[in-house]
């Protein structure tokens, strides 16, 4: 997808990706670099859309988090 372009020429937020806990990096891959949506990434994963949802808005905060804590440093 288009977003992988990007990610791969980031290097700070690959690094921030990798070091999600596996249930956040898998749906946040899955969503934006697969570019599935919440209804085929619930199937896929087994798990409710209201879940999958839950797990990439807090996998996306986490990222931002990580970058704020970096700049801080």
């Amino acid at each position: 997808g288009s977003i992988y372009r990007h990610i791969k020429g980031d290097v700070r937020l690959l690094a921030a990706i990798e070091a999600l806990p596996v249930q956040y990096k898998e749906v946040l891959l899955l969503r934006y670099v697969q570019e599935l949506d919440v209804k085929d990434i619930s199937k896929l994963l087994n798990r409710s859309k209201a879940t999958v949802h839950k797990q990439i808005t807090r996998a996306k905060r986490l990222l931002v988090k990580s970058y704020e804590t970096e700049e801080k440093a």
